[in-house]
């Protein structure tokens, strides 16, 4: 549920998961010791009895088995942000928050740990208690999940995925949980970008004032949304409806690459309000959004920001694009995915894969003679792995302004 800034609490919570977070799940160093023997030595050095009523798999886990740097990374991510950690882990299902917290005292985050998420039943799950949760909370509006587990339909803009690739929490994972725990959701970011924008157009040049965005996105894809991922034919025929052809082949794009998706379309405001529950459910929007979000959820892909917004209309695209990128140093490298050619591409051209098929469309004297057919394809995909692996940041323009 949407809510207003007037009610959102300053707080700030992490729904952290275990398995696959902290703890990789390669490591199981825990067998090669006496576990009996580790729970004596915690009851002594903590000066605690308690260690010695808990599981000993569970205790030599923690001890041993917690990924060391991700367990910094968390502590370093905490201090930074102010957050709490609201345990969402299976853990909870079978210790209390006592016994929750002398383990976590293991490494010291004893003092984080506030809460076990509560169940809804028996051995409930995260989608079911989660939600709960936070309608029992209406003005928690800064928080994050994270989770090994693809989430990300459930709890849009305030999800980091901590995949296979990485094993544990990295650095990129941090920057990410920062991010959502500072500003909230990515479209929140985008606002205030939007607005600092405003401003920054009227000041002196001595005067400007690039603020820089560490959101851990090395790699970006502005997606358009109509002539990209449909043929953007209109509604008759069923034309303007997301395929699910062109997100697989942006799947497959964000997998060889690594990059990050940013919306770019002019839809992307109607988009965010479809994740906050704002769109009206009988809008022809809704069906497509809702089509979308389960496309991206079958694919293990995420919206991970949008540009701000700068002018009106598509032309304001590639100023947008670049005020993106200006606040944004970490960016290696970018590919712009859209079915329109605009005049102020200049620099950004090179990185621009425009999804529109001309094969036949015209005669031997130039002329058009049939609409181009919309729609990322084969060899758009494979333009944008070779864009994204191999173009360097050019030098941008001066950021904000509409007509370079």
């Amino acid at each position: 549920m949407y809510k207003e800034r007037n009610e959102r609490s300053e707080r700030r919570v992490i729904f952290l998961d275990i398995d696959g977070v902290l703890q990789p799940g390669v490591n199981e160093s825990r067998f090669k010791h006496d576990m009996d023997a580790l729970k004596e030595e915690l009851a002594r050095k903590y000066h605690e009895p308690a260690y010695l009523e808990l599981d000993k798999y569970d205790v030599a886990a923690v001890y041993y088995d917690w990924d060391a740097e991700a367990v910094s990374r968390l502590k370093h991510l905490i201090e930074e942000t102010k957050a709490e950690i609201v345990l969402s882990s299976d853990w909870r299902h079978s210790k209390n928050l006592e016994q929750m917290k002398l383990l976590f005292r293991i490494h010291d985050l004893d003092g984080y740990l506030t809460e076990l998420l509560p169940g809804t039943k028996e051995f409930s799950d995260k989608p079911e208690d989660l939600p709960v949760y936070l309608s029992n909370h209406p003005d928690l509006y800064y928080y994050c999940v994270i989770d090994d587990r693809f989430m990300d339909r459930f709890f849009p803009g305030r999800f980091v995925y901590v995949d296979y690739r990485y094993r544990a929490l990295s650095d990129k994972h941090c920057l990410e949980a920062a991010n959502i725990l500072k500003n909230g959701p990515w479209w929140d970011l985008a606002e205030q970008e939007t607005e600092f924008a405003d401003r920054w157009e009227y000041k002196k040049p001595e005067e400007r004032i690039i603020p820089e965005i560490h959101d851990g996105i090395k790699k970006a894809i502005f997606l358009d949304f109509d002539g990209v991922l449909n043929d953007d034919l209109g509604r008759k025929g069923d034309g303007i409806v997301v395929r699910e052809y062109a997100v697989e082949y942006l799947r497959r794009i964000v997998n060889q690459t690594g990059a990050d998706i940013i919306l770019t379309s002019s839809r992307r405001l109607a988009f965010s309000d479809y994740l906050e529950g704002r769109l009206n459910r009988d809008s022809l929007a809704y069906d497509d959004f809702e089509q979308f979000s389960k496309l991206l959820e079958r694919n293990y892909l995420m919206i991970k920001g949008m540009t701000p917004i700068i002018g009106s209309g598509p032309d304001a695209r590639p100023a947008e694009i670049r005020s993106w990128l200006t606040c944004r140093p970490d960016v290696e490298s970018f590919v712009i995915l859209d079915d329109d050619d605009f005049w102020a591409w200049d620099e950004l051209n090179e990185h621009f894969v425009r999804t529109v098929n001309l094969y036949g469309c015209f005669d031997k004297k130039g002329n058009l003679i049939k609409e181009p057919a919309r729609g990322i394809n084969n060899m758009h995909m494979y333009h944008a792995i070779e864009i994204l692996k191999d173009k360097s940041m050019p030098k941008l323009k001066e950021a904000f302004v509409l007509r370079p």
